[in-house]
């Protein structure tokens, strides 16, 4: 079964948000919202597993990946990550990091559609936290 990165952010957003008394009237409007999301979670582990701890675990990182490929490729190419970078990457030898690394990569490169998707149902009054 095909993982659905997108998906699964919508619903960690949702949870971080409920977790963090996340309340769109604090803010200006959508874009100040949109844009305080977009810098705290980038880093947060629950979410993009762009922090110190990860996401997942190994297995974990396969299953996501497995049928995913199109979307790593994606991601390299939106964040124009050079063969260079790659090998840089492989010589860790490490491959959990490896794995963390690549599905990182597809999280961060998802996150901006995920928060929109979410604001856009919070605002529109199809979603709740």
């Amino acid at each position: 079964m095909k993982y659905d990165y997108l998906q699964a952010l919508i619903y960690d957003i949702k949870e971080w948000m409920r977790d963090n008394d996340f309340d769109l009237n604090d803010y200006e409007d959508l874009d100040d919202a949109r844009e305080y999301l977009y810098d705290t979670l980038w880093a947060e582990d629950s979410i993009t597993g762009n922090g110190p701890m990860g996401y997942a675990k190994r297995q974990d990182y396969e299953d996501y990946l497995s049928h995913n490929w199109d979307e790593l490729i994606n991601a390299i190419d939106s964040f124009y990550v050079t063969m260079d970078g790659i090998i840089n990457i492989l010589e860790k030898r490490n491959v959990e990091y490896i794995l963390q690394w690549c599905d990182s990569l597809i999280r961060l490169n998802l996150l901006p559609e995920a928060i929109s998707a979410v604001l856009d149902d919070i605002n529109n009054g199809r979603g709740q936290l």
